[in-house]
């Protein structure tokens, strides 16, 4: 028995009869239940407040595919897969997952502007300076452009942001590291004639970087993880836009919101999932410590990769 709010969705829709609605809107949800043995039936009222605004929205967003996986020619780049990546506690680049070119995955976050913003859909969107090109797959290591559209574009203008890691409760986790690429691993605009982009990235401090621009004309930012959290969890990125001059929060995984308003100004991003193993017994209970005379490491594999490492250490003979 009992209700549950995962049975229940609000769609909205609207029409230009007799003109698009513009600003606040305020809409009020109803949900009407039956009486149960616990509670007689009701109804449960909320409003919402709907921000219409029909100009031209700059925004920071996270592509629906890795960004680098198709070269301007259509030859296959870089495929960071998906986040939030599966790591070990206090793990260094070392012990970090790699892609198949051999380095760390990048959490890619771009700067756009149009109309609309990317949505999650196929074939593959990428925004240029110019339009989005769609992608499609054009056998194994290839794409071709099927479609292209007139928005969103790249922001082709410098925009800043503060970055921080933070666990599940939005608090700072200061051991973990990260540092952020203003330059993608190539130049998407031309494969011809491809730019030079070589700003050095900015690395985070007690998990935080204060500020970090965009470069004209790239509207890019790589998180690379180079240290991860101790506690298991799962860990953020939390971006704020400096100046409110892009809207974080239609894009990202968690927002806050403050008096319940949230702020479209900021938006957290899943980064990392930190995964932690205990010794146990048959009974799944925790076990005495374990002696040992040599020194032995003990590694966890999942899926080819080690999960997690532990060592027994010989001064106090505890696990």
């Amino acid at each position: 028995g009992g209700m549950s709010g995962h049975y229940y969705s609000m769609s909205v829709s609207w029409n230009d009869n007799p003109s698009l609605p513009q600003g606040d809107v305020p809409v009020t949800l109803t949900v009407h239940y039956p009486s149960d043995p616990d509670w007689s039936s009701g109804m449960v009222t909320k409003t919402l407040t709907l921000k219409f605004d029909g100009s031209v929205q700059k925004a920071l967003v996270r592509p629906t595919y890795s960004y680098d996986l198709v070269k301007p020619d259509g030859n296959k780049g870089t495929d960071d897969g998906t986040f939030p990546l599966s790591v070990s506690p206090g793990s260094t680049q070392e012990g970090l997952p790699k892609t198949a070119q051999g380095d760390t995955p990048r959490l890619n976050l771009l700067t756009i502007q149009g109309d609309q913003t990317i949505g999650l859909y196929e074939p593959k969107p990428e925004p240029t300076l110019g339009n989005t090109r769609m992608w499609v797959s054009d056998g194994p290591d290839r794409f071709r452009i099927q479609d292209t559209k007139a928005s969103p574009t790249l922001d082709a203008t410098a925009a800043s942001f503060k970055l921080t890691l933070v666990d599940g409760q939005q608090q700072v986790v200061p051991e973990g590291e990260f540092l952020v690429h203003v330059c993608p691993r190539f130049d998407h605009e031309s494969a011809v004639a491809p730019r030079p982009c070589e700003q050095a990235p900015t690395r985070s401090a007690n998990g935080i970087i204060e500020s970090v621009s965009t470069l004209p004309g790239w509207g890019y930012l790589g998180v690379e993880l180079t240290k991860a959290p101790l506690a298991p969890g799962t860990y953020h990125v939390k971006v704020e836009s400096i100046g409110q001059t892009h809207r974080i929060r239609i894009a990202a995984d968690r927002w806050d919101e403050a008096g319940g308003v949230a702020n479209e100004f900021a938006g957290s991003f899943g980064v990392c999932e930190v995964r932690g193993a205990e010794f146990l017994d048959e009974f799944f209970h925790r076990t005495k410590p374990l002696r040992r005379r040599h020194g032995i490491t003990y590694t966890s594999y999942k899926d080819g990769a080690v999960e997690s490492c532990s060592s027994i250490r010989r001064e106090n003979d505890r696990a």
